[in-house]
């Protein structure tokens, strides 16, 4: 008896033990989202071949080449905070045009095999901020009735989700590490690394628009001023202003900080080798509203409400405008 209770054991290790969700992180793993697109809504997405993208003036997920030409509806449902790595695509679904977000989803980057990898019910759930990276995707759930966001992982198929972050909002992802406001700790900017469970400080400023380039981690402060924090990634940092007045929205590529001067309401490219600052767009409507900049390699893609409709304008790094999609504000 003893013999076989001890076989039952090993049996049961093999099958349950080796298979243990214990996060081992990869330094080849293929990242699916650009850039700081994921905090401000995930609308576009590339593979360095083709555009992934929602539209203003119409319902569903688009394909294009990396010009903007030959649009194809690759599914009809709505969808934001994409990513693609390898042929797929992954994001979450809503019910409507913003809320509830309640499902995480998976399609061809053909536009084949569309399958929703997890469904909450419970529209209390209203789930964003997905980043798909390696084997794995990271999103947060926010429980409308309980008011308490929590940060959750799963593996890239859907199984095996669980919370990570009891009381937090995911602010990015970067190497095995997770950048996230913690509630707990008077919503300060703290990393936790999934490998050791090691969690620390960044700052003690509130942090918004976060960015990772080069183990250096760039973000906004309350009052405006985009700051750079560096070091060893052990919980000590030295905290530098890059930026230092008037400063909100901002995204990286490459060397380039994007970002929106709120005293005028205009766009910014912010070069961090030369300290070039360079006007990209201002709009001719005084009430204009920057809603979003997302960015695929030297193009910004700049969502904006300005002479009542919604547009979305194509830059480039010479401040090239072309209109990308446009919808009139319906009364």
């Amino acid at each position: 008896m003893k013999r076989y209770f001890s076989l039952l054991l090993i049996i049961c290790f093999i099958f349950v033990g080796c298979t243990s969700s214990k996060y081992i992180y990869d330094a080849n793993e293929q990242i699916g989202f650009s850039n700081g697109n994921i905090y401000q809504g995930g609308t576009i997405a590339s593979d360095n071949s083709n555009l992934y993208f929602t539209l203003l003036s119409e319902d569903g997920l688009f394909k294009s080449d990396l010009n903007g030409n030959n649009k194809t509806k690759i599914f009809d449902g709505n969808a934001k905070w994409i990513n693609v790595i390898g042929d797929t695509i992954y994001f979450i679904g809503m019910n409507d045009d913003y809320y509830p977000a309640d499902n995480i989803s998976s399609i061809k980057t053909d536009g084949t095999a569309y399958k929703v990898l997890k469904q909450f019910k419970n529209q209390d759930n209203i789930l964003s901020d997905l980043y798909a990276a390696g084997n794995y995707l990271y999103y947060e759930n926010y429980n409308s009735t309980s008011t308490i966001d929590s940060i959750r992982m799963m593996d890239i198929n859907g199984k095996n989700d669980k919370e990570i972050v009891p009381n937090g909002e995911l602010k990015y992802y970067y190497q095995g590490n997770i950048l996230y406001r913690n509630n707990n700790d008077n919503k300060t900017l703290h990393i936790l690394s999934l490998s050791n469970n090691q969690d620390f400080q960044v700052t003690a400023n509130q942090a918004d628009y976060v960015n990772v380039k080069d183990q250096t981690i760039y973000y906004f402060q309350q009052g405006g001023t985009l700051n750079k924090a560096y070091g060893q990634w052990t919980g000590y940092y030295n905290i530098e202003t890059v930026i230092k007045n008037g400063g909100y929205m901002a995204n990286i590529s490459g060397d380039n900080v994007y970002y929106e001067d709120n005293n005028n309401y205009t766009i910014h490219q912010y070069n961090l080798s030369s300290e070039v600052d360079k006007l990209l767009f201002q709009s001719n409507d005084s009430n204009v509203t920057i809603e979003s900049i997302q960015v695929i390699n030297d193009n910004i893609y700049l969502y904006v409400f300005e002479n009542n409709q919604h547009n979305i304008y194509r830059i480039d790094n010479n401040g090239n405008k072309s209109l990308f999609d446009s919808v009139p504000l319906v009364s």
